[in-house]
């Protein structure tokens, strides 16, 4: 009887060793067993996308093996999902610092007045509808110049991370990154402040080094997180010795942090009291050390309002950095029970990394709050891909043998069997060559066997797994760059069809990037303020903006857009941005908006002609008025007129 078979995350990568033998796994003997299929699936995953996965096949000859072709199949499929979540291009917003902001608030429609001779009903009425009114009129003329008056620091603060995001190659590590969460199922960064560049640093680690300590209450951020890997290094005696470095971040208490390790006690000062740092203090009540950090938020009252006091947080992250030899690992030993007797190296211990956060960001390709972990693109097609890769491997073969064909002479010379020419005493192989002339005899006769129509059904079979894998994938050939004959004449409707599921994979894994990218920026804000990068206080939301990702119709988009505008749906602010979708490349949408109204000359002469103000006509201009000169009153003309005639 077949033992129960594995149904997990990782079950479709299960006909590839050696996650089909469960018995058998190429990870590390210290990592642990709970996450050793991950591990092998990454290797599986890893072997598709460097086409070399026909070594993971089972019950395979070494010869069987050398002749399997792979195209790089998986590979694009990879590169052409992971480049549609990124979309044409990558930038970095700050939520308000884009936003037109209209010269005057939207205020609701004010009640009608009273009118004379109204009861008393009609009296609480209007007071009631006016206080209304005044209530919602005074929160939108709050919320008007808190937006006028927030939007200068907004925008300096997105000007400070798409600088920092350059200075940091972020955008290629985001790149980077997105290559392992869609091919592998999880990306790992890990940030940091350089004291020596005075800015966050970003780095992505191969998301096989990344273990963390999952509980039933911490699946989705665990408070403690191993970075483990091996390595090779040979000593004088040139003996190769394996080691396995760990990198241990751990969210925890503050007060552990000021443990003496020599001595397991707490750090006191002379008089004895608890060695402190500066904006930290010790509650007695709770038995815990308090520390102000620089994006503490003031503590509200009881009406919600906020106070004075800032907000103590009681945890810190603490790093651990040590090296040990795999040869003293044995017995079991997994990557969280390390101990530092045996430890060959201990670069840094418990150190305070003055942040109540784990710095480093898991980002999984898919959903994870169950699992945490997220699976790759390739899981749900691997077997396709095998098939696909077979049936090119019996393409390659029925074509080679198709080129050289089996020709048969009759009543000729028979030809002898191959051999090499340099043989004494043989004669040459009658081998077919471009342009040569066989005689035989008047009678004979030549026959050529043709196998090449195997080709086409052979053809028509790889056609088949090319659009079954494009189906199942969720990514159409058009994409993978197989263009259809015809294609780009159907209409809107079948285009809708065939890009749907594309468009619905696309959201689906950006679905998972999205808040992932904004902790990363919120957390490179806050390291930035423990650095003295930036000043104290909460810190705005800052997003990674994704481009578009499918090619769009622009001269379609620009006829919509005008016609929106004309009819006064939208604002201009709302079509620029409706462009820069498309991919007007436009970057500033403010200072664009801004260019476009002062060219306006003709909306210019419109207010000037509806209002009879000039001054307004050059405010939509951008313009200012020359300062109009009074000049001194003039005297009518005195007028000498002749007497007039007498009268009778």
């Amino acid at each position: 009887m077949a033992a129960n078979p594995i149904i997990d995350q990782y079950s479709p990568l299960s006909h590839k060793m050696p996650l089909r033998d469960t018995d058998t796994t190429l990870a590390p003997t210290w990592v642990p067993a709970d996450q050793q299929r991950r591990l092998d699936a990454y290797k599986v995953l890893a072997a598709y996308r460097g086409n070399v996965a026909r070594n993971l096949i089972p019950d395979t000859t070494e010869a069987t093996r050398r002749d399997h072709r792979e195209y790089g199949d998986a590979e694009l499929l990879v590169q052409r999902a992971s480049g549609g979540v990124l979309g044409d291009q990558i930038t970095f917003v700050v939520d308000g610092a884009d936003d037109d902001l209209p010269d005057m608030p939207d205020l609701p429609p004010e009640p009608d007045p009273l009118p004379e001779g109204a009861n008393e009903l009609d009296k609480r009425i209007h007071a009631a509808r006016t206080a209304r009114w005044l209530e919602q009129a005074t929160k939108v003329v709050d919320d008007w110049e808190a937006a006028w008056a927030a939007q200068p620091a907004l925008q300096a603060r997105q000007e400070w991370i798409r600088a920092w995001a350059e200075d940091e190659f972020v955008v290629g590590k985001i790149v980077e990154n997105d290559d392992d969460a869609t091919g592998l199922g999880d990306g790992v960064f890990v940030l940091s402040w350089s004291p020596e560049d005075q800015r966050v640093t970003v780095d992505v680690y191969d998301p096989g080094f990344y273990f963390p300590v999952l509980t039933e209450a911490e699946r989705g951020f665990p408070s403690k997180v191993h970075l483990a890997w091996e390595f090779e290094r040979t000593d004088p005696d040139g003996k190769v010795i394996r080691y396995v470095r760990r990198l241990t971040f751990h969210l925890t208490e503050i007060l552990f942090s000021k443990i003496d390790i020599a001595t397991g006690d707490f750090r006191r000062n002379e008089d004895g009291t608890l060695l402190l740092d500066e904006g930290e203090r010790y509650d007695p009540e709770t038995g815990r050390v308090l520390r102000i950090y620089p994006w503490a938020e003031p503590v509200l009252d009881d009406n919600g309002q906020p106070t004075t006091q800032l907000e103590e947080s009681p945890l810190t992250c603490l790093y651990t950095d040590a090296t040990w030899k795999v040869a003293d690992l044995e017995g079991g030993v997994k990557v969280d029970d390390f101990t530092f007797e045996n430890a060959v190296a201990v670069a840094a211990r418990d150190l305070d990394l003055r942040c109540d956060f784990v710095t480093v960001l898991h980002v999984p390709n898919t959903p994870a709050t169950r699992e945490h972990f997220g699976t790759s693109v390739l899981d749900v097609v691997a077997q396709i891909l095998d098939d696909l890769a077979t049936s090119d491997t019996d393409v390659q073969a029925a074509s080679a043998l198709a080129a050289g064909p089996v020709i048969a002479l009759a009543g000729g010379v028979a030809p002898s069997s191959v051999h090499d020419d340099d043989e004494e005493g043989e004669e040459p192989a009658h081998v077919l060559r471009a342009g040569e002339v066989w005689g035989i005899d008047k009678d004979g006769s030549m026959s050529v066997l043709d196998l090449s129509a195997g080709l086409e059904t052979l053809a028509k079979i790889n056609a088949g797994l090319q659009d079954r894998l494009s189906v199942n994938s969720r990514v159409p050939a058009e994409v993978l760059g197989r263009v259809k004959q015809g294609s780009g004449n159907e209409s809107g409707f079948h285009r809708m069809l065939t890009f749907g599921p594309f468009t619905q994979l696309i959201e689906l894994l950006r679905l998972t990037r999205v808040p992932k990218y904004q902790l990363f920026l919120k957390m490179v804000q806050r390291l930035a303020q423990a650095g003295g990068a930036l000043p104290p206080g909460p810190n705005p939301i800052a997003r990674v903006a994704f481009g578009a990702y499918l090619p769009s119709d622009l001269a379609g988009v620009v006829d919509v857009v005008v016609s929106l505008i004309q009819a006064h749906v939208i604002s201009r602010h709302t079509g620029l941005q409706l462009l820069v979708e498309a991919g007007v490349p436009i970057d500033d949408v403010v200072a664009e908006l801004a260019r476009v109204e002062a060219e306006d000359t003709g909306a210019a002469v419109q207010i000037a002609d509806a209002t009879g103000s000039e001054v307004l006509a050059a405010e939509k201009l951008g313009l200012e008025l020359p300062a109009q000169t009074t000049s001194p009153p003039v005297a009518p003309p005195t007028l000498n007129l002749p007497a007039p005639p007498p009268v009778g």
